[in-house]
């Protein structure tokens, strides 16, 4: 089947009025565009009918970001060559920040931050109206301007837009996100900055831990007392191995469950290689001491033809013979956080290692919000 290319929502995308235009009257403008905010519209045909559900979260949730961005006085009086930022301007930053570039994090649908041009006090400033295009309802979400000093001044143009770097946006996450949320953001961010190569693990997470090591020298410096362990916990755990939010989830709370245990044969190795008579595979998570590997069943595996299944089922009894217990668990799974990491624990205490119930400084419960289905990838 082929896959449907959705071309870039842009700034010069939206359909801007300079009336405000309350979203009953949306119509009456145009038939064929949808209200984003409050005098910005976005025409539906900019996103192909065919289009995934997610897909057109997404790009909803890009266009927000835009929307947003074009009604800072910044973006309108300043050039648009990177070169001649130089003097403070409102940037997106946090999820928004990746999505734009077409990183994924855990929230599909994220709320849009970004940085003032002058520091002020962190509130909500408007709420974004729900959307739907193609039959596919995008949820409403929140504008919110960070408080504070920025870490950074590398901002960047992206679709027509200020935004911070990649690595400003990971700092970020690492101080004021949920924690789930922010590892998950940052590792999808380190694998953007830093390419993971599976037949050569050990140069790619070198080439990683010099990314992080920038960032923990930073926190150090820049960042608060109180928000410092956080993000350096956060930064120093995440792995470029995680190829996707359910993987750095699992991830994230395998890292809660084995706080504390510091033996070798509990660190856990995100795609992590295994030869066998059958061939080579690369499991989510290994643990190469015990023997052990933790998957995340995805939907794709959920929706793969005779072809690939008959593939999986040859990866799945290639591994089993060759020694390797598998425990498995279903994407499904991650709309209760705290119940899979029970699971895990009860999972990996009864192979050996010495889990706990989570807790901790990385662990914090999970609020609906992260969790609404409509709102994650």
């Amino acid at each position: 089947m082929t896959e449907t290319i959705i071309e870039p929502v842009t700034a010069s995308t939206l359909l801007r009025s300079t009336r405000a235009s309350p979203a009953s009257r949306s119509n009456e403008r145009d038939p064929h565009a949808v209200l984003l905010r409050r005098g910005h519209f976005l025409r539906v045909s900019t996103i192909p009918q065919e289009a995934a559900r997610w897909k057109v979260r997404r790009e909803i949730s890009i266009a927000r970001s835009l929307a947003v961005m074009l009604d800072q006085p910044s973006v309108h009086t300043r050039s648009t060559s990177i070169g001649d930022i130089d003097h403070p301007i409102a940037a997106l930053t946090m999820d928004a920040a990746l999505a734009i570039r077409g990183i994924e994090s855990w929230l599909n649908v994220p709320d849009v931050h970004y940085w003032p041009p002058v520091a002020g006090s962190r509130t909500i400033l408007k709420k974004l109206p729900e959307v739907e295009v193609h039959g596919h309802k995008v949820p409403v979400s929140n504008v919110r301007r960070l408080a504070g000093i920025r870490l950074r001044a590398d901002t960047e143009m992206v679709r027509g837009v200020p935004v911070v770097s990649i690595e400003e946006a990971m700092l970020d996450l690492a101080r004021y996100a949920h924690p789930l949320q922010a590892w998950v953001g940052c590792s999808m961010a380190l694998r953007a900055i830093a390419p993971f190569d599976p037949r050569d693990p050990a140069a790619s997470r070198r080439q990683a831990d010099r990314v992080k090591l920038g960032l923990l020298e930073e926190v150090s410096r820049k960042i608060a007392k109180r928000q410092s362990r956080r993000a350096q916990d956060i930064i120093r755990g995440i792995d470029s191995g995680n190829q996707n939010s359910g993987e750095a989830a699992l991830y994230w709370l395998t890292s809660v469950v084995l706080r504390g245990d510091e033996s070798s044969a509990s660190r856990p190795v995100p795609q992590m290689s295994v030869s066998t008579p059958g061939g080579r595979f690369f499991l989510d998570i290994g643990f190469p001491e015990i023997g052990l590997g933790l998957e995340m069943d995805g939907r794709t595996k959920l929706s793969m033809g005779a072809d690939a299944l008959g593939s999986w089922m040859d990866r799945q009894h290639a591994l089993l013979r060759a020694g390797w217990k598998l425990v498995r668990y279903p994407y499904s799974s991650l709309s209760d956080p705290e119940g899979l990491a029970h699971l895990l624990a009860a999972d990996l205490s009864a192979h050996g290692l010495r889990a706990q119930a989570p807790g901790g400084p990385m662990w914090r419960p999970v609020s609906s919000y992260l969790l609404a289905p409509e709102r994650r990838f």
